[in-house]
């Protein structure tokens, strides 16, 4: 799962694709997320208003044309994508607000405090420039951040899940649960910001049992609302499926955007034309 590269192809292949004849380039809104998670038991982390700050110090539109060329959406940190049935769309898009980071900054007593980001392509392809863009974008709100260049080569079991701040990457999951229980609830077996909200994970537990859809919907509206308040994962963008395909091909209509190869099902969806 941490392959973001397997079953599609990154922006700036997709770019030189794009150009070559007989090809043409799919890019597929989809549910795949670029995180960057803090350890939440560890300062300056541990303070849920320098969190906020590091929120709004991340220009999501830049990281989105410059990094990902245009291949991806904002994402509002939390990691359930817009075309979910459960995805919340009264809470306001985080924007990039460096005077809004100032406040958190002020507010959370870390002012002048130099912080890490660790990255390393093995997260997604652009996940160092990314890292540059960010350092920028955190100056002009007074935080100094160092992005700390990581080796590919054991990346997921020597960076993530051990250092206070770093990228990643996660491929979509079906439904909005197994997501967030994978990798949010308290003690989750793949969290990886060791933070832990008792009323979040109750939250969770009980849409998992619920039979009413409207009332299920609005358990997951209010954990969606936690985590991009509360949360210690910065979510600034969903990833785009992108495949490059023949012209040839036919995908029958909109591709699904849950998972490569139109969810897998181009056996039967997809058809060669003359």
């Amino acid at each position: 799962d941490k392959k973001p590269g397997q079953g599609h192809v990154d922006p700036k292949t997709a770019a030189i694709m794009s150009n070559a004849p007989g090809i043409k380039v799919a890019s597929v809104p989809g549910g795949s997320t670029i995180t960057m998670p803090m350890l939440a038991d560890k300062a300056p982390f541990s303070s849920q208003d320098f969190r906020l700050a590091l929120k709004y110090a991340v220009n999501r539109a830049e990281l989105r044309d410059k990094v990902f060329l245009g291949h991806a959406s904002l994402a509002n940190d939390h990691p359930v994508p817009t075309f979910d049935k459960f995805y919340n769309a009264d809470i306001p898009q985080r924007e990039y607000d460096p005077e809004k980071a100032k406040f958190h900054l002020k507010k959370s007593g870390f002012e002048g405090t130099k912080i890490q980001i660790h990255a390393a392509d093995a997260a997604f392809s652009g996940a160092l420039d990314a890292g540059l863009l960010y350092v920028e974008s955190a100056k002009k709100a007074g935080i100094d951040i160092e992005v700390v260049r990581e080796p590919n080569d054991g990346y997921w079991s020597n960076v993530w899940r051990k250092v206070p701040f770093c990228y990643c990457y996660w491929g979509a999951r079906p439904t909005p649960d197994l997501m967030l229980s994978l990798a949010y609830i308290c003690g989750a077996a793949w969290g990886d910001t060791n933070w832990c909200n008792e009323k979040f994970t109750n939250l969770i537990a009980a849409a998992r049992v619920e039979l009413d859809e409207a009332k299920r919907k609005a358990i997951y509206a209010d954990a969606q609302w936690i985590l991009h308040d509360q949360g210690a994962t910065i979510v600034p963008l969903f990833q785009n499926i992108v495949h490059g395909l023949s012209d040839k091909v036919d995908t029958g209509g909109q591709m699904s955007g849950a998972q490569p190869l139109d969810n897998f099902r181009l056996f039967k969806k997809w058809s060669l034309t003359a």
